[in-house]
């Protein structure tokens, strides 16, 4: 029933090597990909940090010169809108 044929071990065998051979080769490029953007430096960011503020109404986080927004209460400044 679950005779053991040498055709089925080496169907067996081929296939566990092409899965390893394939697998190495997927582990190589990878290694090679990494290798090639530790290499290259990275850029500053040219960004700058800017605070949030809360508005004081409903608690909303916005930059300090920021329009005001459509609620009529709104503390912003509405002539910078």
């Amino acid at each position: 029933m679950f005779g053991f044929s040498i055709g089925k071990i080496l169907l067996t065998a081929v296939v566990i090597a092409a899965v390893w051979f394939v697998a190495k080769s997927i582990g190589g490029r990878n290694r090679m990909a990494a290798k090639g953007n530790a290499a290259t430096p990275k850029q500053p960011a040219d960004d700058q940090v800017e605070d949030l503020v809360a508005c004081p109404i409903c608690g909303a986080y916005g930059e300090a010169g920021a329009a005001a927004c459509d609620r009529a209460d709104c503390p912003r400044d509405s002539a910078s809108a």
